[in-house]
């Protein structure tokens, strides 16, 4: 099983604004990530259901030839931080660093609406868990996803 794994193109989030669109830097940084992906060969795509990874690969999906699906996947979503979902991603970790200032247990913190990091560690070793059940190992996927998501999405794999 090979596995290319894709973090979304920048997006507004990652300017400071709550929009989870792309910017015009990440649509040009999904553009030039389909050229370069062209000429691999790419069995599956799954994608998180977020609206920037689906714009990252609407981008990539016109280069690849020969994909037998593309599948968006709730399991790959990013980590859920309930209230502080619409927060832009700079204010989310200023919080989580005032959280750690006060000896706050991060892996176990549970925003209002939302899930720990263990529960999402547990989401991406299940996703594997899928990863290998469903497919063989001459199978190639391409893996939309979310900068922490992949982060534990590794450590399973490690």
């Amino acid at each position: 099983m090979k596995l290319y794994l894709v973090r979304h193109a920048q997006s507004l989030r990652n300017l400071g604004k709550e929009h989870d669109k792309l910017s015009e830097t990440g649509i040009e940084q999904a553009k030039r990530l389909g050229l370069f992906l062209k000429d691999k060969h790419i069995d599956y795509v799954y994608c998180s259901q977020y609206q920037r990874a689906k714009e990252t690969l609407s981008q990539i999906l016109p280069n690849l030839k020969n994909v037998k699906g593309a599948t968006y996947k709730e399991e790959i979503n990013e980590h859920n931080q309930g209230i502080f979902n619409k927060m832009p991603g700079k204010e989310w970790y200023y919080h989580l660093a005032e959280l750690n200032e006060k000896g706050v247990d991060l892996l176990n913190y549970r925003p209002e609406g939302g899930e720990t990091l263990l529960e999402l560690e547990k989401r991406a070793q299940n996703f594997l868990n899928f990863l290998k059940k469903k497919h063989n190992r001459e199978d190639h996927m391409l893996i939309v996803s979310h900068g922490m998501f992949l982060r534990l999405f590794i450590l399973r794999l490690m």
